[in-house]
């Protein structure tokens, strides 16, 4: 599920209370209010680049020149001639003092997340999203860091923000949209359209009209005709107003003149009235602006960008009038609604934020398929630095070792610092995806199958050793050993994705374990729950505990934390504490903490407890666990004071802290979705080496397993290293890394009866301490053969389902703790298989995308062998493949009928090699003419299916259908018409 702009409106909207946030006297307060990181890291985390972008959220051409908002380096690009070719770099920017700045701003020339960009040529218009204004120059800037003339929706250039209490008649709520038209000024802002009848001449000038509400300081969501919710986009021609509305999902066009408030539009046109993909070719297809991107009015046209650019060659006239064509489709989707479209009457500009680049197209294209002419912000069409090495976006999970540093992303992977990093300039070392994808994956373009390892990655966890990754589609993943190479399966699913089905979890945002206790967060079913031991290695049991929250988008479970003894859960607008790890359903917590702004993820620390609360952009730090719901906090994070709330960017400042992590010397901070950096702040710690570890103790558990055990006599470490190695050995092997806050851990994998030596030392960024020392030897126990390997995916004698998405998956292990299994894969379509892969040490194989034939019997079996060399040989298990290979191809044949036509025309449709498994769901729709009423379908049509409309097939073999159309009575309003 593609992550929206939702949240933040939503909680925009809440009435926030905000909580006396004075110090209370502590003992050297780790934290401080108004700290600045020391660490920042992100594509673009503190150093712009002149000809790159950062999420370019609109494109405007006055004919002449060209604008791009750049939007998360804080500027406003302009090039005074029209750029003729790829890369071309601006020549004046707007919000920085040169080229290379970044930070958020307010005055007359600082900028933050600048959105709206417009022009007629002789003034410039910003809508400056986060300090919540509008900014006019009278002349076109030519100058870097040019000082606008006036602002509107602040009482002057050095106000910025809400406003405490905003004044409802004259702020402008988050603008994204700015229009000109030569006589009305119109700003898109939170929830409605302001309407200046003439162009305002002074510093907060109130509008004149505004669309959407009733009246100025009405504030209403409904799904009304005069209603708006979120509008992101508005253009004028001088006659025709069009209005863009993301979550109502509607065009809004006012073809009347603009004569009172909530004056309801003219024309309206919904996205679902046009529910049918559009294919491109036989292999790709977009749905219809879903997204609501960016629309633009010139020469009588409308048109619409989202992933593919909707055109209407005449302005509508009536209600959901169809666009009369389409084009541009790109090869990169990259989500849609960040898109900024501006057709100026001779060229298409095309902001395309998600992958960091502009298209200019010289004309409309012709197709679906034809290409842009110019990019910018890249060298090439190709290159895109979210596909790079360098950062990451929209932190899902974050989790520090004090070694390694991981963050994931809904872009479908898991990035990896294997040594914590200092700056942005070092590439990330690992990442964890599947090899189709690449470095880069966006869910909604129609690459992630079912049953793929990854999909949309959410919160992380780790111990220093094991490596937690919960994934909101393809559920939680375990790495025994913190991984190391790119593209790694994981050591096995604690949960699947066919145990979510089982058990209804819906968007698993959140995993985390307490000793051998498991909890998740089920974000769309609004619980938790709480397994008491890991699950089986075959098979996931219901769990023994789970917390429900009830119903209502004010309350919906965010994430969990835990110390291994208490619990908290963030909600909505408010977190949840339990002083121990709940043991019965439903149990109440001990303590609420409410009056919060989207609280989301959180630290429980013998020291600290800390909160990042989304919605106020701020991290809440408390000296100790709350015990009263009026605890007040020891510093804030991200403000410079206890009241402050304005997102921005730079060292000291968050846009939607999300996700927490603490290793004993930095806290780390993960943004949400529109930050894309990850923030380090020191504690206020000895910078000194810490001391090392005392009274280390070694104890044999079995032939493969020695725990070890220590005492800390250090307070400023950030973790420990343990290394080991053969009694005789001439090098010590680092085993892994535990966290700062524990003193045991276990080696596994080693050989039986063997005398091993052992060290453990504690580390910070100041050094690392003398190492305590230790020795045992492994038992000399009789050894256990493997567990004889089950098939958990596909099932013996099944039909798969899912042959391109082509996982097998089993059960398997040891009854000896501690020893290692891997596995040889065999696998072919006869009886006797060949070896496909072997020394496995996941119990699953991703064929790398490989696609199988349909309609083949295939067989399988795994071997298992443990360290001492026992093996098991699984029994042979066998599948029937169901579906489409690259060799198959369909054909549909749409037969015409009298009355009406289809969406896609009368005629043959082959289908050859399609991408994704969903597109082997085809949908067409029957349109009857006036007079008619559809009727049913005839032919190849699913049994029980005849009567729906749209229809949905499956393209699972070659199929023949017509519609069936008859005369509608009279007065009837035909069924299926539209």
């Amino acid at each position: 599920m593609a992550v929206t702009r939702a949240p933040r409106l939503f909680l925009a909207a809440l009435t926030v209370a905000v909580l006396a946030g004075a110090v209370r006297p502590a003992d050297k307060p780790l934290f401080r209010t108004g700290q600045k990181a020391e660490i920042v890291l992100g594509p673009y985390s503190s150093r712009a680049v002149r000809s790159e972008f950062n999420h370019p959220m609109k494109a405007f051409s006055d004919g002449r020149r060209l604008y791009v908002s750049d939007t998360r380096n804080n500027r406003i690009l302009i090039w005074k001639a029209f750029p003729t070719r790829n890369g071309q770099a601006p020549d004046f920017v707007l919000g920085q003092k040169n080229f290379t700045t970044n930070a958020s701003g307010g005055g007359r020339s600082g900028l933050n997340w600048p959105m709206g960009v417009y022009s007629d040529g002789k003034k410039l218009f910003v809508a400056d999203a986060f300090n919540w204004r509008v900014l006019i120059w009278n002349k076109i800037p030519t100058a870097n860091d040019a000082p606008a003339d006036l602002v509107l929706g602040q009482p002057d250039f050095d106000t910025v923000g809400p406003g405490n209490p905003p004044d409802p008649v004259t702020h402008l709520s988050e603008p994204w949209g700015v229009c000109y038209d030569g006589t009305k000024l119109l700003v898109a802002v939170s929830s409605r359209v302001l309407v200046w009848k003439k162009l305002p001449t002074r510093n907060n000038q109130k509008a004149d009209l505004v669309l959407g509400q009733k009246n100025f300081t009405s504030f209403e969501f409904n799904d009304k005709r005069w209603n708006l919710w979120t509008p992101t986009c508005v253009d004028s021609d001088g006659r025709v107003v069009a209005v863009g509305d993301y979550n109502a999902k509607k065009i809004c066009l006012w073809t009347k003149p603009l004569t009172k408030n909530g004056q309801p539009p003219d024309v309206v046109i919904k996205s679902d009235a046009f529910p049918e993909p559009v294919w491109v070719n036989k292999y790709r297809y977009h749905t219809f602006a879903t997204d609501l991107g960016t629309l633009s009015i010139k020469n009588g046209k409308l048109l619409l960008g989202c992933t593919l650019i909707w055109i209407w060659d005449s302005i509508p006239t009536r209600d959901n009038q169809k666009y009369s064509r389409y084009a541009g489709a790109d090869k990169y989707c990259a989500g849609g609604r960040y898109y900024g479209l501006q057709y100026d009457g001779r060229r298409i500009v095309f902001a395309d934020g998600n992958t960091n680049r502009v298209l200019i197209y010289n004309g409309i294209p012709s197709d679906g398929e034809t290409p842009a002419d110019i990019v910018l912000g890249a060298k090439d069409f190709t290159t895109n630095i979210f596909q790079s090495r360098k950062g990451g976006q929209s932190s899902g999970g974050l989790v520090s070792t004090g070694k390694k540093l991981a963050f994931s992303m809904f872009m479908g992977r898991t990035v990896i610092y294997q040594d914590l990093p200092k700056n942005n300039a070092r590439p990330l070392d690992t990442i964890l995806s599947i090899q189709r994808w690449d470095q880069w994956y966006a869910p909604w373009c129609g690459y992630a199958q079912v049953y793929d390892p990854f999909r949309e990655q959410g919160g992380l966890w780790s111990d220093g050793i094991r490596l937690l990754v919960a994934d909101w589609e393809a559920g939680v993943l375990l790495y025994d050993r913190f991984p190391e190479r790119d593209h790694q399966t994981p050591y096995r699913r604690l949960i699947s994705v066919d145990d979510m089905r089982r058990l209804n979890i819906s968007q698993l945002t959140s995993a985390c374990l307490a000793g051998n206790k498991l909890a998740i967060i089920d974000a769309r079913n609004n619980q938790v729950m709480i397994w008491n031991a890991l699950p089986d290695k075959f098979q996931l049991p219901n769990p023994n505990v789970t917390l429900r929250f009830g119903a209502g988008a004010t309350h919906l479970a965010s994430d969990c934390a835990t110390d291994g003894r208490r619990l908290a859960v963030s909600l909505s607008d408010k977190v949840l504490l339990w002083n121990a790890i709940p043991t019965r359903n439903d149990q109440k917590p001990d303590l609420v903490l409410d009056r919060l702004n989207g609280p989301s993820g959180m630290i429980i620390h013998p020291k600290l407890f800390a909160v990042a609360e989304l919605g106020n952009n701020r991290v809440l730090v408390y000296d100790r666990f709350p015990t009263r719901a009026n605890q007040p906090w020891t510093a804030v994070l991200g403000q410079p004071n206890g009241v402050s709330t304005l997102a921005g960017k730079s060292a000291g400042q968050f846009n939607m802290p999300a996700r927490l992590s603490f290793d004993g010397e930095y806290l780390w901070v993960g943004e949400f979705k529109w930050g894309d950096r990850i923030l380090g702040f020191r504690a206020a710690l000895p910078k000194t080496r810490p001391s090392a570890p005392s009274g280390l103790r070694a104890r044999a558990v079995s032939n493969n397993r020695i725990e070890l055990s220590w005492t800390d006599a250090a307070t400023n470490e950030r973790g420990y290293r343990v290394d080991f190695r053969k009694t005789g050995s001439a090098a010590f092997e680092t085993y892994g890394y535990p966290r700062f806050d524990t003193t045991s851990c276990w080696v596994d994998g080693l050989d039986k009866n063997t005398p091993y030596e052992f060290r453990v030392s504690a580390f910070n960024g100041s050094g690392t301490s003398p190492a305590a020392t230790a020795s045992a030897r492994t038992l000399n126990k009789a050894n256990a053969a493997p567990d004889t390997p089950i098939p958990l995916f596909p099932a013996n004698a099944s039909v798969n389902y899912e042959p391109q998405s082509f996982l097998l998956r089993w059960g398997g292990g040891d009854a000896d703790a501690g020893d290692v299994v891997s596995y040889d894969l065999y696998f072919g379509t006869t009886p006797t298989p060949p070896l496909l892969a072997q020394n496995l040490t996941a119990t699953e194989w991703f064929g790398v995308r490989q696609v199988i034939p349909s309609g083949t019997q295939f067989f399988w079996k795994i071997v298992s062998r443990d360290r001492s060399g026992a093996t098991t040989e699984g029994p042979l298990w066998s599948f029937l493949s169901w579906g489409i290979g690259p060799w198959d191809k369909f054909t549909v044949t749409v037969i015409s009928a009298a009355g009406g036509t289809t969406n896609y025309a009368p005629g043959a449709y082959d289908f050859v090699d399609l991408e994704d498994a969903d597109q082997r769901e085809w949908l067409i729709q029957a349109y009857p003419d006036s007079g008619y009423a559809f009727a049913g379908w005839t032919g190849d049509v699913p049994a029980g299916h005849e009567k729906d409309n749209p229809l949905f097939l499956c393209i699972d073999r070659n199929r023949q259908l017509a519609p069936v159309f008859t005369a509608a009575a009279s007065g009837d309003d035909p069924p299926g018409a539209r």
